[in-house]
C-alpha cells in the first residue's frame, strides 16, 4: 500500500502546485488589465489635451496620471473579478448534492423497503465503505436510465454529500468492482474536491468577466443606426469603448484560457487522488482496476446522456463525453489510471 500512498501525495503536491498557478495566472490577468485600461485612459487624455490645448504641463504630469489610473484600474478589475467569483460560487452552492442527483435524472436509493436487488447491493457497499471511511453514509441515487457505467459524488461536505451511480455500473459490475468506483467517489468527499471544485469555477468565471466586459464594450462600439439610418451614441464614446475593448478583449480570453486549463488539470490529478485513496479504503486495487479495465472493453463505455452532463461532467467517475483532446479533458486516460493502479497488467489487462 505504501506505492498508493505515494500516488496520493504525489496528486496532493500536484495540485497545490497547480493552484499557486491558478493563482499567478489569475494576478498576471488582473494587472494586465488594469495596466491595459491605464494606458487607454492616459492615452486618450493626452490626444484630448494636445489637440484641444497648448497648455505647458508639469515635468511628470502623465507619470502621475497614469499611476492614479492605474491604481483605480486595478480596483475596479479586482472588484469586477472577486464580485463575479463569489456570485458564481455562491450560484454553484446553493442546490446542494441532492439537487445535482435529481438534475441528472436520480433517483433515491431507501435504506430500506427496497425489492431491487442491484439497489440494495449498493446500498450495502456504500454503507460498507462508510464504515470503512469513518464518515456519515451519503444518500444514494441510481440513474436508472442511464446504461453506461459511471458514478458521481456531489455536495459541498459529507453532511450534503449525495453519491450516484449509473444503473448500467450496478448491473454490469461485480461487487468488488463496484465498491472500487464507490470507493472514488468517497475519496472526492472525504478530500473535499466537490468544494475545491465549486471555488475554481468561481474563480474562473471571475476572470472570464473580463472578457464578457471587453465584448460588451465591443459590441457597444458598433454604429447600430436606427430605422432612419441615424446613429444616436456619441462618436468619442464609441472610439473609446472600442479602444477599451480591443485592450482588454485578448487579456480577458488568454486568462480565461489559462485559468481553465488548470483547473482541468487540477481535476485530473484529485482523480488520481481518488483512485489512490480508494485502494486504502477497500485494500484491493484489483476491484478498481478491473472496473477501469471493464470500462474499456464496454461498447456504451462510462457514456451518460442525461440532461445534466453538461455541467456536471467533471463529477464522474470517468468522462461521461467522447473522446476530448487530453490538454482539454476532464478525466486522465483510463489507461494511465489502469497502470497507476497496476503498472505490471496496465497493457495486458487487470488479472
Amino acid at each position: 500500500m505504501r506505492k498508493y500512498e505515494q500516488y496520493r501525495d504525489d496528486a496532493r503536491g500536484m495540485t497545490a502546485g497547480l493552484c499557486i498557478l491558478l493563482a499567478v495566472s489569475v494576478v498576471g490577468t488582473i494587472v494586465f488589465s488594469a495596466i491595459a485600461m491605464a494606458g487607454v485612459t492616459v492615452a486618450a487624455a493626452y490626444g484630448y489635451l494636445t489637440n484641444m490645448t497648448e497648455m505647458e504641463l508639469p515635468a511628470g504630469y502623465w507619470e502621475g496620471v497614469f499611476q492614479q489610473r492605474l491604481i483605480q484600474s486595478a480596483v475596479v478589475t479586482v472588484l469586477a473579478v472577486l464580485g463575479t467569483a463569489i456570485y458564481r460560487t455562491w450560484q454553484l452552492s446553493d442546490g446542494g448534492g441532492r439537487w445535482v442527483a435529481r438534475a441528472m435524472g436520480g433517483t433515491r436509493v431507501l435504506q430500506t423497503g427496497e425489492t431491487d436487488a442491484s439497489r440494495v447491493k449498493l446500498m450495502n457497499v456504500v454503507e460498507e465503505l462508510a464504515v470503512a471511511t469513518g464518515l456519515r453514509t451519503p444518500s444514494v441515487y441510481v440513474l436508472e436510465n442511464e446504461p453506461g457505467i459511471n458514478a458521481f459524488a456531489a455536495g459541498l461536505d459529507d453532511k450534503d454529500a449525495v453519491v450516484g451511480v449509473t444503473r448500467g455500473a450496478i448491473e454490469k459490475l461485480k461487487r468488488h468492482q463496484l465498491q472500487g468506483v464507490v470507493a472514488h467517489e468517497f475519496s472526492h468527499i472525504a478530500h473535499g474536491d466537490m468544494r475545491l471544485n465549486v471555488r475554481l469555477m468561481g474563480i474562473l468565471a471571475g476572470i472570464q468577466a473580463i472578457a464578457t466586459a471587453a465584448n460588451f464594450l465591443l459590441r457597444l462600439a458598433m454604429p447600430n443606426p436606427d430605422a432612419n439610418g441615424r446613429v444616436s451614441k456619441h462618436p468619442l464614446g464609441m472610439v473609446l469603448a472600442f479602444l477599451f475593448g480591443a485592450a482588454l478583449w485578448p487579456i480577458g480570453r488568454i486568462g480565461s484560457l489559462f485559468a481553465m486549463l488548470i483547473h482541468l488539470a487540477v481535476n485530473r490529478q484529485r482523480e488520481f487522488l481518488a483512485d489512490a485513496s480508494a485502494v486504502q479504503y477497500t485494500r484491493d486495487p484489483i476491484g478498481l482496476c478491473e472496473a477501469l479495465q471493464v470500462l474499456l472493453e464496454e461498447e456504451e463505455g462510462s457514456r451518460v446522456r442525461g440532461p445534466g452532463l453538461q455541467f456536471a461532467s467533471h463529477m464522474f467517475f470517468a468522462s461521461g463525453r467522447g473522446t476530448w483532446e487530453r490538454l482539454f479533458a476532464t478525466h486522465p486516460p483510463l489507461q494511465e489510471r489502469i497502470r497507476r493502479l497496476e503498472p505490471a497488467v496496465a497493457t495486458a489487462g487487470c488479472p
